[in-house]
């Protein structure tokens, strides 16, 4: 009961020789404990945990006893030898009552009161030492039996010995002393199981004490009517003791043990967590790193896209830069899938324009696509995830000259009592199927679904895409089918969702150029940015003038003197607009660098570009004073055209004089500003 399942041999990565060094313990008055108070209270609160079903088993093999001794057997005794024992039955039975009683307690208090399962090991104790001094009362009644019995099996004896008194006397000793004898050690022999016990408590003060205790309780209770002599019972007393000195040396040695095992485990639980700290560290370092390199590849490459010349010899890297995105999107929502996998991913859905969604995920690849105009309430994290994985694989495993890739989504209305609005999209994702390679089988798929080990197919080279897909798809409620018809394998995905606004089912292919058009805008701005990459500076500088035709752009972050005079710099300037990035160099942050500009008056739009874009950094963000936030993957035309609206309404909010609200997080929003529009901008 007391060895833990992680300390297996065979599965234990280190021996109990190396931790002995490290497994510090430190002896007072020879009671040995752990030098650490709080591992010592952990080690005493699980013991005490431990304890519990040793204790259910001996309440039971009490009851039980009980239920031998004082209900059974009496009716398995003739009436006579009860006479011949001065008993009855009903004697009998009260007799044997204790244990029983005391078994049927233990059994109540334990499953009743929470707080004696945090005493358990007292509790325990107590029971057992009731149970040795029972026996050691029992002794009396045992000689009595005996006594009383040979008056009538030896009444001849006593017939011929009536007339020698000094024989009768020396016979009368000599049974007196055999009985006490053998019924001191019959009861010895009911107290080994229960001193026993004691091995298996941890040792400590409490326990020792009780031992003695114990033995204590047996010889007086044993003596106490003065049927059993004192030098017989001082005898087996000291056999006792022996024993109990015995028990309580094994008992020692086995609770040093446990608190060696204890604390073999509990280093290695440390080092497994900061192992796995360790871990989460790096990867989150390897995380943004990665956002911010292809953050910056793609703001290079969308400044020579924007300066360069248009001609067809551009196209591969205008799909590089979308690979790049698509890149960053992938490590934005590195928490999703760490939930998706662990299997504690809850969806969000939120207002999806289709046409952009499904132009998003097109965006660098050859394919022909067709995509509604409307806007429903999806997670769009988890359904990137399933049709990123199916476009690459489209191309990946399909035909090699002539993969004819499609991405198509339609939607259907639904008519379902009380729920207008509700519509079922499917999404599907075709491909020409590469002859070479073994078609896709039903049974292929199941066993995917399954997570069987399968050979490797035309679909995938080690099928963890697609078993993240399924995953995907049974988090958000959808349906997910692959299967193949003729030369072509389809996958799909049909969910019923809710629509968000009137239906548009114009098939589009394209994004239109009013889509970005921005409404009447001022020039000459002078908008202020800091980030501590040059490619990312030198992005926003172009940016901002094109995208926005500022008259001034300030792009600071090259050395340590930008951030020290960054607040008197902002203050000098006056600029309209702030942008700051989040993790900056000599340990500087973009929500410090924000909350001192909200402090110290500045009245401005202040923006926070980062490639940090969880529910808990937008919300760090925003009570720092942010007004608006935007991803680094997000492309300059898109924050520009956000940018414009979201400048526009804070001019308005300004010169209407409304009141202000406060939003869930505590931040000040405009009257007239949605949430959504206002707090957080995001693409899919």
């Amino acid at each position: 009961f007391f060895v833990p399942s992680v300390m297996d041999a065979h599965r234990r990565p280190y021996s109990l020789d190396q931790l002995r060094p490290t497994a510090t313990l430190e002896s007072w008055r020879r009671w040995y404990v752990l030098s650490d108070p709080v591992l010592e209270r952990s080690f005493h609160e699980r013991s005490q945990k431990m304890t519990v079903k040793p204790s259910i088993i001996w309440a039971f093999f009490m009851i039980l006893e009980g239920l031998l001794l004082g209900v059974i057997f009496p009716y398995a005794v003739p009436t006579s030898t009860l006479n011949l024992l001065s008993l009855s039955e009903a004697s009998f039975h009260w007799i044997h009552a204790f244990p029983f009683t005391l078994g049927t307690l233990l059994l109540i208090v334990l499953a009743s009161c929470r707080l004696a399962r945090t005493h358990c090991i007292q509790i325990l104790t107590v029971a057992v030492f009731a149970m040795i001094t029972f026996h050691g009362a029992f002794t009396w009644f045992q000689i009595t039996g005996w006594q009383n019995q040979d008056k009538e099996r030896l009444n001849l004896v006593w017939k011929l010995l009536k007339d020698d008194p000094t024989a009768e006397t020396q016979l009368r000793t000599h049974l007196a002393e055999v009985y006490q004898y053998f019924a001191a050690r019959d009861q010895i022999v009911f107290c080994v199981p229960q001193l026993s016990v004691f091995f298996l408590l941890p040792y400590s003060r409490f326990t020792s004490v009780a031992l003695i205790l114990s033995c204590m309780g047996f010889m007086m209770a044993m003596g106490v009517n003065g049927k059993v002599d004192t030098a017989i019972t001082m005898d087996h007393v000291l056999f006792m003791v022996v024993g109990s000195i015995h028990i309580t040396l094994l008992s020692r040695h086995s609770t040093m043990w446990r608190r060696r095992h204890f604390i073999a485990e509990y280093q290695y639980s440390a080092a497994l967590e900061k192992a796995i700290e360790a871990s989460r560290r790096a990867d989150s370092i390897l995380n943004h790193t990665l956002k911010n390199t292809m953050a910056d590849a793609a703001g290079e490459i969308e400044i020579f896209l924007e300066t360069a010349c248009t001609c067809q010899s551009l196209t591969p890297l205008k799909q590089c830069m979308g690979l790049l995105q698509r890149g960053m999107r992938c490590c934005r929502h590195r928490q999703a899938y760490f939930l998706l996998a662990a299997d504690a991913y809850q969806p969000q859905l939120v207002a999806q324009n289709l046409l952009r969604f499904g132009t998003g995920l097109a965006t660098g690849r050859l394919l022909s696509m067709q995509f509604p105009n409307i806007d429903v309430f999806m997670d769009p994290i988890l359904c990137s995830l399933v049709f990123d994985n199916a476009i690459s694989n489209a191309f990946m495993h399909g035909h090699r000259s002539e993969p004819e890739v499609s991405f198509i989504i339609t939607c259907d209305p639904l008519c379902m009592a009380g729920q207008p609005d509700m519509v079922r999209v499917t999404f599907r994702v075709t491909n020409r199927h590469d002859s070479q390679k073994p078609p896709i089988t039903k049974s292929f798929v199941d066993a995917l679904r399954k997570g069987v080990p399968v050979e490797r197919s035309s679909l995938l080279s080690d099928q963890i895409g697609f078993q993240h897909s399924i995953l995907a798809a049974r988090a958000i409620g959808a349906d997910l089918d692959l299967y193949q018809e003729g030369d072509f394998v389809i996958l799909q995905l049909v969910m019923n969702v809710k629509r968000a606004t009137d239906e548009r089912l114009e098939p589009r292919t394209s994004v239109s150029a009013s889509d970005h058009d921005a409404p009447v805008f001022p020039r000459g701005l002078t908008i202020l940015c800091i980030d501590d990459s040059a490619p990312a500076r030198r992005l926003m500088e172009h940016g901002f003038t094109k995208w926005l035709s500022a008259g001034k752009v300030i792009a600071l972050g090259g050395c340590q003197q930008d951030y020290v005079t960054f607040q008197d710099t902002v203050m000098r300037e006056k600029p309209d607009i702030v942008v700051c990035d989040q993790h900056l160099d000599f340990d500087y942050l973009g929500t410090d660098l924000v909350q001192g500009l909200k402090d110290g008056g500045y009245t401005g739009l202040l923006c926070i570009r980062s490639g940090n874009h969880s529910e808990q950094d937008v919300e760090l963000y925003m009570k720092s004073g942010a007004r608006c936030v935007f991803p680094k993957d997000m492309p300059m035309c898109k924050m520009a055209q956000i940018l414009k609206e979201q400048y526009l309404g804070w001019i308005d909010a300004a010169h209407s004089n409304v009141q202000t609200t406060l939003s869930p997080t505590g931040t000040e929003i405009a009257v007239g500003f949605s949430p959504g529009q206002f707090a957080v901008v995001d693409i899919c």
